[in-house]
C-alpha cells in the first residue's frame, strides 16, 4: 500500500510540473491548476487518512489489549489467638496425630508463632517436619520433643513470621518411626 501511495504521489508531482510550465503563460490557467493541485492533495490526505484509520482497525482486532487480572478477596481466617485442634486418623500403623495447637494463628509479620502437635506411637518417632505455606513461601519449622505421656510425645516448633498469609496460609504435617509415615494438611485460611 505505501509503494502505491509513493507512486500515486509521483504522478501527482510530475503531472503538476509539466501543467506548471505551460501555466506561466496565462493567469487563470495558473489558478485553475491551483484549485486542482489544492482538490488532489485534499483527496489524497483523506485517502491516507482512511488506509491509517483502517490499519490501526486491524491492528487492534489482531491484539487487543491484556487488561490485568482483579486482586481476589483475601480468605476469611479461622479465628484467632490460639487456636487447639484434635485429629483423628484412619491409618493404623505409624504415627498417630492426636491434637495440636498454634500460637497465635493470626501473627503479624516479625512476630513469633509456635506450633505443637500430639503423637502417639508405641514405636520411637523417628522425624517430624513440619512446614508453613504462605502466600510467598514455603518455610520448614524446626520442631522438637518436649514432653511424653506414655506412647504420645509432644513436639513443639516456634518461628519469627516472615511472609503473608492473606491468600495462602496452610501448615503440612508429617511424623515418620520404624511402622510408616503419616501426614495432614492444615488450613487455617
Amino acid at each position: 500500500m505505501k509503494r502505491l501511495l509513493k507512486a500515486v504521489s509521483e504522478k501527482i508531482t510530475s503531472f503538476i510540473h509539466a501543467v506548471s510550465a505551460r501555466a506561466s503563460s496565462s493567469p487563470r490557467f495558473r489558478t485553475i491548476l491551483f484549485v486542482l493541485a489544492a482538490l488532489l492533495f485534499v483527496i489524497f490526505n483523506i485517502f491516507a487518512y482512511s488506509w491509517g484509520r483502517q490499519m490501526a482497525r486491524n491492528y487492534a482486532l489482531k491484539h487487543p489489549p491484556t487488561l490485568p487480572a482483579p486482586t481476589p478477596t483475601p480468605r476469611i481466617l479461622r479465628g484467632s489467638g490460639k487456636i487447639t485442634f484434635t485429629l483423628s486418623s484412619g491409618k493404623k500403623d505409624g504415627p498417630q496425630f492426636q491434637q495440636g495447637y498454634i500460637d497465635p494463628v493470626d501473627p503479624e509479620p516479625g512476630e513469633q508463632q509456635t506450633l505443637g502437635i500430639w503423637i502417639r506411637d508405641n514405636s520411637p518417632i523417628t522425624s517430624v517436619q513440619v512446614t508453613m505455606n504462605m502466600d510467598h513461601n514455603s518455610i520448614p519449622i524446626e520442631m522438637k520433643q518436649i514432653e511424653k505421656k506414655g506412647e504420645a510425645v509432644l513436639f513443639q516448633g516456634t518461628w519469627t513470621v516472615n511472609d503473608s498469609y492473606l491468600y495462602q496460609y496452610t501448615t503440612h504435617w508429617q511424623a515418620t518411626s520404624d511402622k510408616g509415615t503419616n501426614s495432614f494438611l492444615s488450613t487455617w485460611r
